[in-house]
């Protein structure tokens, strides 16, 4: 039985793939705080911030695999940034100096020069960090994940729920690929259990497109016809800028919404971004099935 060590494992991504993940592995969690809603039990656990674990929290553990999951996705554009880069250079430093390999969980839109915010701008220098290290990885970039325990998807029936609108932040009409976690967990855990890492990096999208406006559509498909209270661009992207400045909590970046107002696609195979694997979910997989 091989030691899977994880970070990010209170995440969406994270919660589903540890729960199979537990089941064949030894896994070893890297947590900054125990989520009450979760089942520790059959897994060792690393409680500690990301950018201050060192060689001293893992000595005694024998580790065959670094699962790096972990993100920050909220807060300034510039704060996601640094975050994640010194947190990821700090893992990759460990798993380095374990001579281990290394499973990076990035995202599809590094590949898209407009789509790059903090968010994707750290996962593009984080890879090419990776990359000219002395070990082994494997980069899985992924699209926008749906799920019964996502919490963007939980954010939006909850807002939905309370005012019987929701907010169209420009027309909305970028498209997207977006995979159910349960597929997503399966490919991951099929590359954690094969432990064949060769230095590659895999795009795993949908088959089938969706604009953003699409995806919240069917998210709410029950409570059809959805209300829409539609905000011109222009204006969504001030609002933007006034909470980034104030801080307010649940925000949209002006980054955000740029982005989600912009396609990011990949229509075909293409050895220049790596090997690509095309998800076919069905729109109940999708839109309504947990994990």
């Amino acid at each position: 039985m091989s030691t899977v060590l994880v970070t990010g494992r209170n995440g969406f991504i994270g919660r589903e793939l540890v729960r199979h993940l537990k089941k064949t592995h030894k896994v070893i969690s890297v947590v900054r705080h125990r989520a009450k809603d979760l089942d520790y039990n059959n897994e060792e656990l690393i409680q500690k911030d990301l950018r201050a674990v060192n060689l001293e929290d893992i000595k005694g553990r024998r580790i065959d695999i670094i699962a790096h999951l972990a993100a920050h996705i909220r807060g300034s554009s510039l704060g996601i940034e640094q975050n994640n880069i010194r947190s990821s250079e700090n893992i990759f430093n460990i798993a380095e100096s374990l001579n281990v390999p290394v499973l990076y969980v990035s995202s599809v839109n590094v590949l898209f020069e407009n789509a790059l915010g903090g968010y994707a701008r750290s996962k593009k220098i984080c890879e090419e960090s990776l990359k000219k290290r002395r070990l082994h990885y494997l980069i899985i970039r992924v699209p926008l994940v749906i799920g019964g325990g996502s919490p963007s998807v939980r954010r939006i029936r909850t807002f939905y729920g309370r005012f019987s609108f929701f907010p169209l932040l420009g027309p909305q009409q970028g498209k997207v690929q977006p995979v159910a976690i349960s597929s997503l967990v399966e490919i991951l855990l099929s590359k954690l259990n094969s432990g064949d890492f060769r230095d590659e990096t895999i795009n795993v999208v949908g088959v089938k497109k969706y604009s953003y406006r699409a995806i919240i559509e069917n998210l709410l498909r029950e409570k059809r016809p959805v209300r829409f209270l539609k905000v011109p661009l222009p204006i969504a992207l001030w609002l933007g800028r006034l909470g980034t400045v104030f801080k307010l909590s649940g925000c949209v970046s002006p980054e955000e919404i740029k982005s989600i107002n912009m396609d990011k696609i990949i229509e075909k195979f293409d050895p220049l971004i790596g090997q690509t694997v095309f998800i076919e979910n069905d729109e109940e997989t999708l839109f309504t099935s947990p994990c």
